[in-house]
Order: structure tokens, then sequence, then C-alpha cells
């Protein structure tokens, strides 16, 4: 009796071409994938800043544009509306702080220079924050309204 099964199978050169294949493809998948993953760390990072960036400057913004008085002193930026609400930034410790009725947010990490210049017809402020690695310039200028200029005016000539 003669057993002439034949098995349908690769040869020992396919499957070492099929393996050397295989092993390419999947070092390209791994780079691609890597290259990708720091790519997204990156965008990431920058997301944050600018996110960050975003809330202060809007709020910070918003709130300058509500305010009816301003008054600095001792690092304490004093704002206060019409609603009589009253609104604190406090540049101490490398850090601003925003106290809002009883809320206490902490915007940023570190402050590097803050200025305030109270001028006859407006107000100055200048900061320069470090903002994760980059160091950002701001600069927030407040016109006083003519009402002001002018409730100030008759006040001095009172006194």
């Amino acid at each position: 009796m003669r057993f002439n099964h034949k098995y349908k199978a690769f040869t020992l050169t396919e499957t070492v071409f099929g393996l050397i294949i295989s092993s390419v493809l999947i070092g390209v998948i791994y780079t691609v994938f890597t290259s990708f993953n720091k790519q997204f760390i990156i965008f990431q990072k920058q997301q944050l800043i600018t996110n960050d960036y975003t809330v202060f400057n809007t709020t910070f913004n918003e709130d300058l544009y509500k305010a009816v008085t301003l008054d600095y002193s001792d690092e304490t930026l004093h704002l206060k509306r019409y609603d009589e609400t009253e609104i604190y930034y406090s540049f101490k410790n490398d850090t601003i702080k925003r106290a809002h009725n009883a809320h206490v947010e902490t915007l940023f990490s570190k402050v590097i220079s803050c200025t305030f210049e109270k001028k006859e017809h407006h107000f100055a402020i200048s900061l320069k924050l470090q903002l994760h690695d980059e160091i950002i310039d701001l600069n927030y200028y407040k016109k006083n309204t003519l009402n002001q200029t002018i409730n100030t005016a008759f006040i001095e000539e009172m006194k």
C-alpha cells in the first residue's frame, strides 16, 4: 500500500519571506505610531497653554470691562462693579488668584512681573507671565468713563 498524500502548505522560504515582510510592516506601524504619539503630546501641551491663556484673558477682560472702580495696592487689584460685587486679583507668590463671592481661583502658576499705572484718563496693567514653558506679555487698558472723570474732578474740587 502506497500512501501518496500531498499536503498543501508553504515551503520554508515562503514562510521566512512572510515573516520578514510582516516584521518590516510591524516596524513601520510602530514607528508611525510613536511619531503620531509624540506629535499628539506636543499638540496637547499647546492646547493646554492656549486654554489656560484663553480662560485668564477672557475672565480678566470681562472683569475689567464690568468694573466701575479699580484700585491697586499691596500687589492686589480691587475691582468693583455697578452691582456692588467686588473682585480681587492677587499677584503674590508667583501666582494670580481671583477672589469673587467667596470663590478663589488660581489662574497662573508663575507671575514674572506686574505693573499697574493709574493715569488721568485710563488705567494700564502690564503682566509678564510664564505659562507652562512660554513667557507671555499682556497689556490691558481701561479708559475712565466720562462720569468717572467728572466725579473725580468734583470730589477733588470739594476737598
